[in-house]
């Protein structure tokens, strides 16, 4: 009798990232054009007040908000031909002289939204030339300062639009990550559990014919351990309180199968139950106590489960000693129980934790620690 994890969800492609939305592009703008503008007014304005000028507020402010503002009107434009034709250096050919042609229409729309209305203001028109063979000359002649401002912008939007693919990408990395971790750590848990139901079921069988109210009582104790471990499927992290009674009922099971043999012992902080501990920690920690403690002796032995807080951590020891000698190949810790918590602990907690085996000549101590974290208000104890 087996129980298996759900399966793990399979990685879903990063979604593309979105593009700026025009309204952030236009608040944006418009909010620097406001800052640029101000500045080059009360430039202007105080300019003319040094040299005893009139202060010509009104005028100065036109000159100093019209060319940004303008260029706040056509930002969200370049944005659209900047998401459309990113500059990457295996496409120059094709995206610089696309880039140019645009430049080359936004300094013209520019210069005929800033320029003419400026040189009308500031009376630049030449005496007895036609009106439209004046400004045509002042397009000619300005239109430079334009172009390279267009270019100015194209950087800018750029370096944005990178650094955002580039959160965008990291964030995809992270997010995949984390479904792998969680899908070994699903795996390292399907693992466990045929793996000590196994070993329970063994026990209560040598019991089913020759003692029939042993084993019923045993059945019992495993029912409820099984009723634990189905609620426990697919969650990586469960109160502390649940693996305590998880390891209770095995225990017990255990202290029947042995006959008094085995004794068992808890002393556990009760501020601790309500924390979160990975789901399967405690129960592959006492398993591997019986299996090479009471179970590789014949004389009698005790299993003793300790929990306290130590610097804002949870410190676990898992204890077993038996009166006589057990051999040093029973106390090595290499068995599947031991080998995958190490696994699921280095995956949750990093360099955060750690687990410790101390083998002596009539036992072996368990030592564990991992950072304490409150379960969240209204889980299920």
């Amino acid at each position: 009798m087996t129980t298996q994890a759900p399966p793990a969800p399979a990685p879903r492609p990063p979604a593309p990232a979105p593009g700026l939305r025009a309204s952030r592009v236009w608040a944006a703008a418009f909010a620097a054009a406001t800052v640029l503008g101000g500045l080059f007014a009360a430039q202007e304005v105080s300019q003319r007040v040094v040299r005893d000028q009139p202060a010509a507020v009104l005028e100065s402010l036109a000159r100093g908000f019209l060319p940004w503002y303008a260029w706040a009107l056509l930002a969200p434009a370049v944005v659209v031909l900047c998401e459309r034709l990113p500059i990457r250096a295996e496409r120059l050919w094709r995206t610089l002289p696309l880039h140019a042609v645009a430049g080359a229409a936004a300094a013209a729309v520019h210069a005929a939204i800033v320029l003419l209305p400026t040189a009308w203001l500031n009376g630049e028109r030449a005496v007895g030339v036609p009106l439209w063979v004046s400004y045509q000359f002042i397009l000619v002649n300005r239109a430079v300062p334009p172009f390279v401002n267009f270019w100015f912008l194209v950087a800018v939007i750029h370096a944005v639009l990178y650094q955002r693919r580039l959160r965008d990408r990291e964030l995809a990395a992270a997010r995949l990550a984390g479904r792998l971790s969680e899908a070994e750590l699903l795996a390292l848990k399907s693992q466990l559990q045929p793996h000590f139901l196994f070993n329970t079921l063994n026990a209560v069988a040598a019991y089913v014919r020759d003692e029939p109210e042993v084993a019923e009582a045993m059945l019992a104790r495993l029912s409820a351990l099984l009723r634990l471990v189905l609620e426990s499927s697919g969650q990586q992290e469960v109160a502390f309180e649940r693996e305590l009674e998880a390891a209770r009922h095995y225990l017990a099971i255990h202290e029947v199968r042995f006959g008094g043999r085995l004794s068992v012992g808890f002393d556990v902080d009760p501020e601790l139950e309500g924390m979160l501990v990975p789901a399967m920690l405690l129960q592959p920690i006492v398993e591997n106590a019986v299996v090479h403690g009471v179970a590789a002796v014949p004389g009698p032995g005790r299993v003793d489960v300790g929990a306290r807080r130590r610097d804002g951590r949870l410190f676990l020891c898992v204890r077993n000693h038996s009166e006589g000698r057990v051999l040093p190949s029973r106390t090595r810790g290499t068995g599947l129980g031991l080998a995958n918590t190490r696994a699921r602990l280095q995956q949750l907690y990093g360099t955060a934790q750690r687990l410790e085996l101390v083998t002596g000549e009539h036992g072996a101590t368990v030592e564990l620690e991992i950072p304490l974290r409150p379960a969240p208000a209204g889980a299920p104890a």
